[in-house]
């Protein structure tokens, strides 16, 4: 029982789930404040309105999701042997991933302006897969490149919209 926390899988579900369309409905709400687009193409609203679009979008559908799951009948509902009242987090070691993620999603923000766009995601998709566990090295490393080069090269070639560069001197010379 990890921190002392047992809820049934379909109560965390509708938990993080809410919690989720929250976010994306404050992502639309504070995205509207921002100018959509300008004359270079998408403006600083443009992304925080379509991604709070999709995931509450996403969200809503799994909170209604768990809505539609069968009630258990008054017998189950009475059982509350361990196997009834599972932790939401069964695998031991869960909240250590999910800590985990949390820090590396704030180590992302703290080094984008001194590493870059390029470096900083590179670096969080090796580091990701790891902390998940049970990825092929191969994957990683490949998935890792496609997220940290390819994807500065496409908002760069294709919207030309530059992506934070890092600020230590000889990777901005090389154009990380």
């Amino acid at each position: 029982m990890a921190f002392g926390v047992t809820l049934r899988k379909v109560d965390g579900d509708r938990l993080i789930t809410s919690l989720f369309l929250v976010v994306g409905l404050g992502l639309v709400v504070m995205g509207s404040d921002l100018e959509y687009s300008d004359r270079f193409g998408p403006g600083p609203g443009f992304f925080p309105i379509w991604i709070g679009a999709l995931l509450a979008g996403l969200s809503g559908a799994s909170l209604a999701a768990t809505f539609r799951r069968k009630a258990p009948s008054p017998e189950e509902a009475e059982d509350t042997s361990p196997t009834a009242l599972t932790p939401y987090f069964e695998e031991p070691g869960a909240w250590a991933r999910v800590c985990g993620m949390l820090a590396a999603l704030a180590l992302v923000g703290a080094l984008m302006e001194i590493l870059g766009f390029r470096i900083t995601i590179f670096v969080f998709a090796l580091l990701a897969p790891a902390i998940i566990g049970r990825q092929p090295v191969f994957r990683i490393v490949l998935m890792a490149l496609l997220c940290g080069f390819f994807v500065a090269y496409a908002f760069g070639a294709w919207l030309g919209i530059q992506l934070p560069q890092s600020s230590i001197a000889f990777l901005k010379d090389i154009g990380l």
